[in-house]
């Protein structure tokens, strides 16, 4: 019961925390709010201080959300990009995992080696979603987001990889490099290869039943959320990689499913459903991460004081960002074309450790050697990333212009024209005469957008309507069946107008 009533909380501290930033005035990034949240909650004594073991951190919390960013991720700019994203996704791993890990072993030469590349490993995924919500309403130009988005994608599988070798190793206290090299690529290839097949199968079988009439998008929007937990347990389940079975079951997924004009409905459901996840992990891990800060800010790892340790955090902070701007000078010319010291201070601030840390760090056994140290830091360091960010990344963003940065609207327009003729051609074929006319000025509305006063028109009616409508409910006229139906068509036109044209 102590644990149903601590995961309510955590859960309500979330809702909590999005309508917090809606209605205050300060533009307080929604992660801090969490964190406070979870804060509050562990000095009250509210909560229940809950435990996870590493597989079910992985399971619970990373195979969804990695599939999620996998799904949505566009898959012509993760081909374009690849030399900048595998670049920054493994090369840039690995110099973290060691850079991290040499400087952690220096600062405290008691401390095993694997142990602080384990630091290190914990430290190298960074979080695009995070970065998002610390760019303020300036937002980050979409090819700079498209990038971070796909080095946080193939980073987080990297990182918990190295990180679950640096736990064998450090376990084990040796490990041969052959060895490590087939492990990795058993690994790898065997995640990748599952996560892929259960991706594209899943995907394909959905299809099939949308164009047979056989769907039902309830029930098929569980399916995918299945599909994540099943590519990373089948893949665990023969010492494969789960997490990177998670990315390629999404990649596959978004290749082979959804792709029917029959799958609409799914789509929908399917959008709906996963918006509400991935806001609802991220916001528990940040939680989570709240509730640990008053005990690890009061504990401090047994063998050493507060006066030896309160610098380690800004040193390895300042190692990451150093490493990370000499990294991004050699591998982004290809990616962004033009490169300068603004962009460069962009990409180096966004380095933002996040949900995919807190996790990996939280997930860390607990007879895990100087776990205590390892979480300590780890912790600290995830809270001056967000921070800097925070602080620094609105000023960095404000007036940032990339080649080329306008290519994503000049292609919806294109787009939106190519529709509209096809529109046409469909009209001109199959109708005439004032029908004909006022089709084409709903589609070509509908499309091209519409007016500032005509939207503002549509909203006034609308919200004439769902009074009319609840009205006609409170006055008995109607049923709340019918109410439901005539409520549902409403809520599919305030939704289109709340997100703009729709493109089909």
């Amino acid at each position: 019961m102590a644990v149903a009533q601590a995961i309510l909380w955590m859960l309500l501290a979330v809702a909590l925390s999005d309508v917090f930033v809606r209605v205050s005035p300060l533009r307080i990034p929604l992660p801090f709010v969490q964190i406070l949240l979870g804060v509050a909650l562990e000095l009250t004594g509210i909560s229940e201080h809950l435990d996870f073991s590493p597989e079910v951190f992985f399971l619970v919390f990373l195979a969804p959300l990695l599939f999620a960013d996998a799904v949505r991720m566009p898959r012509r700019e993760l081909f374009a990009m690849r030399r900048a994203i595998l670049g920054l996704a493994v090369g840039l791993v690995g110099v973290t995992v060691l850079g991290a890990g040499y400087l952690v072993d220096w600062l405290a030469p008691a401390v095993p080696l694997a142990v602080c590349c384990a630091l290190g490993a914990v430290l190298s995924p960074t979080d695009a979603v995070a970065v998002s919500a610390l760019a303020g309403p300036l937002g980050m130009p979409k090819r700079l987001i498209h990038l971070l988005r796909g080095e946080a994608l193939l980073n987080d599988a990297s990182g918990v990889m190295a990180l679950q070798t640096a736990i064998l190793v450090a376990g084990s206290g040796q490990l041969k490099a052959d060895q490590a090299v087939l492990q990795f690529l058993f690994m790898s290839l065997g995640g990748l290869t599952i996560g892929a097949l259960i991706g594209a199968l899943m995907g394909k079988a959905g299809s099939w039943l949308s164009a047979r009439g056989m769907e039902d998008p309830s029930g098929q929007a569980l399916l995918t959320l299945s599909i994540p937990f099943a590519a990373f347990s089948m893949a665990e389940g023969v010492h494969a990689s789960g997490i990177l079975a998670a990315v390629a079951a999404g990649v596959s997924y978004n290749a082979f499913g959804l792709n029917s004009p029959n799958d609409s409905p799914l789509r929908l459901q399917s959008r709906g459903l996963w918006h509400t996840i991935e806001f609802t992990l991220n916001g528990l891990i940040f939680v989570l991460l709240g509730l640990e800060l008053p005990g690890r800010i009061g504990h401090i790892p047994r063998g050493l004081s507060l006066a030896e340790v309160w610098y380690f955090p800004p040193l390895i902070v300042l190692m990451l960002y150093a490493t990370r701007w000499i990294w991004c000078w050699f591998w982004m010319r290809s990616a962004l074309k033009s490169v300068n010291a603004r962009v460069l201070a962009a990409m180096t601030l966004s380095g933002v450790r996040g949900a995919v840390s807190l996790a990996a760090v939280l997930s860390l056994p607990a007879a895990f050697q100087a776990r205590d140290l390892v979480v300590f830091l780890a912790l600290a360091v995830i809270l001056l990333t967000l921070v800097v960010a925070a602080v620094a990344l609105p000023l960095v963003l404000r007036g940032l212009e990339l080649p080329d940065q306008d290519r994503d609207s000049r292609e919806e327009v294109a787009a939106r024209e190519a529709l509209l003729e096809e529109a046409e051609r469909v009209l001109d074929a199959q109708c005439g005469g004032e029908l004909r006319k006022r089709l084409l000025d709903l589609y070509r509305t509908r499309l091209q957008g519409e007016a500032e006063e005509e939207e503002r028109l549509r909203r006034s009616v609308l919200e004439a309507q769902r009074e009319r409508l609840s009205g006609l409910l409170k006055q008995r006229k109607i049923n709340d069946a019918v109410h439901g139906i005539l409520e549902h068509e409403l809520d599919l036109q305030g939704a289109s107008l709340q997100s703009g044209p729709p493109i089909h």
